[in-house]
């Protein structure tokens, strides 16, 4: 299997990515979004990956910032698909 090849920090951005992705994907196909969840998820990486969180803050640079606890379900997801974006590139890497 593939993952045997992979270190510990690649398989949890992958699995994390998942995670997320999935989030994404109820929403767009109409299941209610969990936002005390998703805010919990957008938190955690903004803490432990510095490079997810300059991501995501260079991709609202001009935008108005509102607590994450104010935003949309819609703006809550897209900041979920720039994590989404930012963990794939590093597993890319």
């Amino acid at each position: 299997m593939f993952l045997r090849n992979m270190d510990a920090e690649t398989i949890k951005l992958i699995k994390d990515s998942d995670e997320r992705q999935r989030i994404i994907n109820d929403y767009r196909y109409g299941r209610m979004l969990d936002r005390d969840y998703a805010i919990k998820l957008i938190i955690e990486k903004r803490q432990e990956d510095p490079k997810v969180l300059l991501v995501t803050q260079a991709a609202q640079f001009g935008k108005t910032l509102i607590p994450l606890e104010e935003a949309s379900d819609e703006e809550l997801i897209q900041e979920l698909q720039m994590q989404v974006a930012a963990m794939e590139g590093k597993v890319a890497e």
